[in-house]
C-alpha cells in the first residue's frame, strides 16, 4: 500500500504559493479598507496637541459612555485582517520556533496600525480617537488568529479549489467574474459602514432606506433603474455559465436563484452604508437584468446542464417556510407603525441599552425555538469536506437574519428590540448545529464503512 500522507501533503504544497499570495492580497485589501472607513472623508484639519490627548482619553473618564455597536464595528473591522494575516504568516514560515516570533509581529503590526488610525481620527471631521478601539481592534486582530487557526485547513482546502475553477474558467468567464467583483463593489461605495441603529435610523428617517416602489426625493431615477437593470446581465450571464466546468452550464432557473440570493445580501449590505441611498426598486431592477442575462446565457450549447432538483428546491421552500414562520412569530401582530420619527426615536432608545431586558417571553422563546429546529435540521447536512466553514457561514448569515427581524420591531407597536433577543437565537442555533452535527456522525460513519 500507498502511504496518502505524504500525497496529500505534496498536493497542498502545491497551492500554497497561490493560497498565500491571496492571503496576502486579503490582508492588504483589508488593511486598506480599515483606512478607508475609518478616515473617510479625508477632510483634515489642524488639532491642537492639548485636544488631541483630551479626545483620546475622554473614552476612559469617568462617566463616558461607550457604543456597543461601535466596540463591534471595530472589532469586525480587524477580524479578516488578523485572520489572513495569520494565514499568510502560518503558510510561509514552516518553522513552528519563528513563526511564533513572525505571529507576535504581525499582531503588533496590526495593533500599531489601529493606533495610527485612531489618532488619524482627531484630524478628520467627525470622527473620535479612543484608546477603547485600539482595544476593541486589537480583540478583532486575536479573533481573526483565533478563527484562523479553527477552519485554516478547511479554509487552504477552499481556496485551492476556487483557484483550480479559476484557472480552468475560459477567459470570458474570467471576465464574467472579475465583472460580478466590480459590480459587487460598486453597489457598497463609499463604504462607510455603520452598524449605529440611530445612523441607519437616520436613512430611514429621511427617506434613503426605502422599500420598492417607495417614493423619495433621494429615489433612483427611471434612467437610473434602466442602467442598473443594464449592469445586471452580466451577473445572470455568469452564474449560467462559471463555475460549473467548460462542457456544463446551469440552468436560468438555478442561476437566476444563485443571483438573486447574492443580490439580497449586497442590498442588506448595502443598507449600513450611511452615505447611500439604498432603494429596493433598484434591487428588482437588477433581478430583471440578471434573469435576462441567465436568460441570454442559457442559450449557450453545452453537454450538461445544472438544473434545480428535487433536494435543492426542497431545501430552498424549506428555508423559505422557516423565515415565513419567524417572521410571523418576531412580528405579530404586525402592528406597524410607519412613522419616521418615531423610528428615529426608538433606534436611539435602543442602541443607548442594546442588551435592556425583552418585553416578555413570548418576544425570546418562539424564535429561539425556531432556530434550535434550524440547526437540528441542518446539522446533518453541513458539509463532510468544510463542516467547520459551512457551520460559521450558516451562523453569520442566520445572526445577520436575527438582526434585521430584531431590528425591523422599532416600526411595530408595543415592541421593543434588544440584542438579547439575537444572541439567544445565535446561542440555540450554534448548539443545535453542534448537537445535530454530532448526532449525525455515527449515521455517516457507518454508510462510508458500509
Amino acid at each position: 500500500m500507498t502511504d496518502s500522507a505524504p500525497c496529500r501533503r505534496a498536493g497542498r504544497e502545491t497551492g500554497a504559493p497561490v493560497v498565500r499570495a491571496v492571503y496576502g492580497a486579503g490582508a492588504a485589501v483589508f488593511v486598506a479598507y480599515a483606512v478607508w472607513g475609518s478616515l473617510f472623508p479625508f477632510d483634515f484639519h489642524r488639532v491642537p496637541p492639548a485636544d488631541l490627548a483630551r479626545a483620546w482619553t475622554a473614552s476612559t473618564l469617568p462617566g463616558a459612555t461607550w457604543s456597543l455597536t461601535d466596540l463591534l464595528s471595530n472589532v469586525l473591522l480587524f477580524l479578516p485582517i488578523g485572520l489572513c494575516a495569520a494565514a499568510f504568516v502560518e503558510t510561509g514560515w514552516p518553522e513552528r520556533d519563528s513563526k511564533a516570533g513572525v505571529l507576535a509581529a504581525a499582531f503588533g503590526c496590526a495593533v500599531g496600525l489601529s493606533v495610527a488610525i485612531e489618532l488619524g481620527q482627531a484630524f478628520v471631521s467627525a470622527r473620535t480617537p479612543s484608546i477603547v478601539d485600539v482595544f476593541a481592534e486589537a480583540g478583532g486582530t486575536a479573533a481573526g488568529f483565533l478563527i484562523w487557526r479553527i477552519v485554516r485547513e478547511e479554509l487552504d482546502a477552499l481556496l485551492r479549489l476556487i483557484a483550480r475553477s479559476v484557472i480552468r474558467a475560459t477567459p470570458a468567464e474570467r471576465m464574467l467574474l472579475a465583472y460580478c467583483c466590480a459590480f459587487a463593489i460598486a453597489w457598497v461605495l463609499p463604504g462607510d459602514v455603520t452598524l449605529r441603529p440611530g445612523e441607519i435610523g437616520d436613512k430611514f428617517e429621511h427617506k434613503r432606506l426605502l422599500l420598492p416602489f417607495m417614493s423619495s426625493p433621494d429615489a433612483v431615477t427611471p434612467a437610473g433603474l434602466v442602467f442598473t437593470a443594464i449592469a445586471a446581465i452580466p451577473l445572470g450571464a455568469a452564474a449560467v455559465l462559471c463555475g460549473c466546468g467548460r462542457q456544463a452550464r446551469r440552468s436560468a432557473a438555478a442561476a437566476w436563484t444563485i443571483v438573486a440570493a447574492l443580490l439580497a445580501a449586497l442590498e442588506l449590505a448595502q443598507a449600513t452604508v450611511f452615505s447611500r441611498t439604498t432603494d429596493g426598486t433598484a434591487f428588482v431592477a437588477a433581478l430583471v437584468g440578471a434573469g435576462c442575462g441567465a436568460v441570454a446565457a442559457a442559450a449557450a450549447k453545452r453537454q450538461r446542464v445544472v438544473v434545480i432538483g428535487a433536494p435543492t428546491l426542497f431545501a430552498v421552500m424549506s428555508i423559505a417556510a422557516w423565515f415565513a414562520v419567524t417572521v410571523v412569530l418576531s412580528w405579530w401582530p404586525f402592528d406597524v407603525v410607519l412613522d419616521p420619527h418615531r423610528a428615529a426615536v426608538q433606534t436611539v432608545l435602543w442602541s443607548r441599552a442594546p442588551f435592556r431586558a425583552p418585553m416578555s417571553a413570548f418576544d425570546v422563546a418562539p424564535g429561539a425555538v425556531m432556530a434550535a429546529a434550524a440547526g437540528f435540521a441542518l446539522g446533518p447536512r453541513l458539509s463532510s469536506r468544510f463542516t467547520r466553514l459551512h457551520a460559521l457561514l450558516i451562523l453569520g448569515l442566520a445572526g445577520c437574519v436575527f438582526l434585521v427581524l430584531e431590528s425591523a420591531r422599532v416600526l411595530l407597536d408595543g415592541k421593543q428590540p434588544t440584542l438579547v433577543t439575537v444572541a439567544i437565537q445565535s446561542a440555540a442555533l450554534a448548539f443545535s448545529l453542534f448537537v445535530g452535527r454530532s448526532a449525525s456522525a455515527p449515521l455517516f460513519l457507518r454508510r462510508q464503512v458500509g
